[in-house]
C-alpha cells in the first residue's frame, strides 16, 4: 500500500493563548498510486493530550500528489511531545 509519511514539528511562537501552532509535513511517496484527491485529517498525540483530527487544507490542486512535499501549520490545544495520526 502507498505510504505517507507526516513530520511534526512545535512551533515556538504562540498565536493564541489556549493553542499551539504545530507545523505539519506530508511527504507523499513516488510509486504508482501514492497521491490522494481525498480530505487529508491528522490527529496530534503527545505525552500530555491527543488533539481533535484536524483537516489539513489543500493550499493547491495538487497536495498530495505522488513525489510532493506539503506543508501545513496547524493550531491545536499543547498535547507534549508528539507523534501524529494520519487519516485519509
Amino acid at each position: 500500500m502507498p505510504r505517507q509519511i507526516a513530520t511534526i514539528t512545535k512551533n515556538v511562537t504562540k498565536y493564541f493563548s489556549d493553542t499551539t501552532p504545530y507545523k505539519i509535513k506530508v511527504t507523499t511517496g513516488m510509486v504508482r498510486g501514492a497521491g490522494t484527491d481525498a480530505n487529508v485529517s491528522v490527529t496530534l498525540i503527545g505525552t500530555k493530550d491527543q488533539s481533535k483530527k484536524t483537516l489539513l487544507p489543500k493550499k493547491t490542486k495538487n497536495a498530495f500528489e505522488r513525489g510532493c512535499c506539503d506543508e501545513f501549520i496547524v493550531y491545536v490545544t499543547e498535547i507534549g511531545n508528539n507523534n501524529a495520526d494520519v487519516h485519509k
